[in-house]
């Protein structure tokens, strides 16, 4: 099968909270199967009052039927890119969920003050490529995440912070701190391991973010 690249108008839904008085941006990407809705709720308490903050839903949706007994209709979930493990290889790669991120906040007049990505599971791994396109970047936080430090181009103007669960059995924690390790000195900053946590979001979680954030 072949693949081309097409010119195209993308169709972004997004969540912007926006402050008057903002002195940074945020964006916060979901996990796979997630919605901004679900990541709205968990991390939005942690963001700083007097800050934008844009949240978007994925660029692929992953609708789930409801069952008649729930009303019938549809969920909808969301992915930012697909790869399958069993054969290592990308149906769609980081570049194009990167390449729509950048042209959102552009689009939204973002770019301007300085920009905190918080990346969760696929999100984390995401969100470096939209880092390296977005000069206003200056901080990265990967959260359960890995990270492919093989794939990332020659920047310097953000860092990046790992926060992981010793017990996830979603992205092997070890392998997660051995790629942050071998990440570009000049984009590197701390790596975290959290204790008997697992994947999903708890209040130690939580603690660690708010701590990054201040």
């Amino acid at each position: 099968m072949k693949k081309i690249k097409i010119p195209t108008d993308f169709q972004m839904e997004y969540d912007l909270r926006l402050d008057s008085n903002a002195k940074r941006n945020y964006l916060v990407l979901h996990g796979f199967y997630e919605n901004a809705s679900i990541i709205k709720e968990k991390l939005e308490p942690l963001i700083p009052k007097d800050s934008n903050l844009l949240i978007p839903n994925g660029c692929f949706p992953l609708p789930k039927r409801k069952s008649p007994a729930m009303g019938g209709g549809w969920d909808l979930f969301f992915s930012w890119y697909f790869f399958d493990e069993s054969s290592q290889s990308f149906y769609v790669e980081y570049d194009f969920p990167a390449g729509i991120l950048e042209k959102l906040v552009v689009k939204l007049g973002l770019e301007k003050l300085p920009l905190t990505i918080i990346g969760y599971s696929q999100g984390g791994y995401l969100s470096p490529f939209v880092a390296e396109r977005l000069s206003n970047c200056d901080q990265v936080i990967g959260i359960g995440c890995s990270y492919k430090f093989d794939m990332l181009k020659d920047s310097s103007h953000y860092k990046i912070e790992g926060i992981h669960g010793s017990a996830d059995d979603k992205v092997d924690p070890v392998n997660a701190k051995t790629c942050f390790s071998k990440l570009d000195s000049k984009i590197k900053g701390e790596f975290i391991m959290l204790e008997n946590q697992g994947h999903k979001l708890s209040k130690e979680f939580y603690s660690k973010i708010s701590l990054i954030l201040k």
